[in-house]
């Protein structure tokens, strides 16, 4: 059976520190040297108020010092549930627009399946978010698919290296990343 593996660990910011997902951003950036071998996405808060976050990355990859590391195998044949807020846009003549749910289904399907994946059965659901993005210094929206998915790794490799890389786009902001529920 074909192994592979990716590194997972969690890091946490006070809530009041991180008030949306640009300064999320900023603060993962900073812990990680801005390193883009290193993805990350915000889980949520924990009991105590901080906000957790998840940093992934491929064995080799330093991670920041003193964090602890997880070491999480992908088998071929292995079957789990994900969650995932995914940014699946269709482009057109007018720009890039939300695609329609068949639409989104069919993106994500062909986006798992070449990570290393098939799909068994999916569930997704439109949903949007707002912040204010200081950089841009204006309010943004961000439409995405709250996805939960069935998958069975066909392809240990591209898995482990999907379950870093994430799938669909404002990766950098952390949509995408696959969250194993079961």
């Amino acid at each position: 059976m074909i192994t592979s593996e990716y590194c997972e660990t969690g890091i946490s910011f006070a809530a009041k520190d991180v008030p949306d997902l640009y300064a999320i951003h900023q603060r993962v950036m900073v812990v990680t040297d801005g390193d883009k071998a290193i993805s990350y996405a915000p889980v949520g808060l924990d009991r105590e108020g901080f906000m957790v976050v998840k940093l992934r990355a491929l064995p080799g990859v330093e991670m920041p010092d003193g964090i602890a590391v997880e070491r999480k195998p992908v088998k071929n044949g292995m079957s789990f549930t994900i969650q995932a807020g995914v940014r699946l846009v269709k482009r057109s003549d007018c720009g890039e627009r939300m695609p329609t749910e068949d639409e989104a289904l069919e993106k994500w399907t062909r986006a798992v399946t070449a990570g290393g994946f098939q799909v068994e059965h999916t569930r997704m659901v439109e949903s949007a978010m707002s912040f204010y993005h200081r950089r841009l210094d204006s309010h943004t929206r961000l439409p995405f698919w709250l996805v939960t998915s069935a998958l069975t790794v066909v392809d240990a490799e591209k898995a482990a290296e999907t379950m870093v890389r994430g799938v669909g786009r404002s990766r950098g902001l952390g949509f995408g990343m696959l969250m194993v529920t079961g």
